[in-house]
């Protein structure tokens, strides 16, 4: 049960932050440099996106088919921010934020293969497991 939570907990636990802040009429960050909500997003989906991809890894699935799906699913999900946004007081759907989000998404993948060997340390250090990729 703790390797699940230790697997899935994160993704989860992104999904609802942006949820939240998705959520909310105005952000109480102060504004310093143009663009900073680009890479709020940018941020925001890289972790959301390593999340999936760190989950879809531990499942032993193929590289390529952990970058598609992670791209594929991470994207829907910040088409579904965007439009949820559109609802929300003094908030607009922004192509741009998409693209953001989805750029995120991609650095996460092109990364994950590295931070995931350092991943499975910490879980063979925690559980006492080891993991064969």
């Amino acid at each position: 049960m703790k390797q699940k939570i230790y697997i899935y907990l994160p993704f989860i636990l992104v999904m609802c932050t942006i949820f939240f802040l998705s959520s909310q009429s105005s952000l109480p960050v102060k504004h310093m440099f143009t663009m900073q909500d680009k890479v709020f997003h940018f941020i925001a989906f890289a972790c959301l996106g390593y999340g999936l991809y760190r989950i879809l890894r531990f499942h032993q699935h193929k590289p390529i088919v952990i970058t598609l799906v992670t791209i594929g699913v991470c994207g829907l999900y910040g088409l579904s921010d965007e439009i949820h946004q559109s609802f929300v007081p003094n908030r607009v759907f922004d192509w741009w934020d998409l693209f953001a989000d989805v750029l995120g998404v991609c650095f996460a993948c092109s990364i994950g293969k590295f931070l995931f060997r350092k991943d499975l340390e910490l879980f063979s250090f925690l559980f006492k497991k080891q993991i064969k990729i």
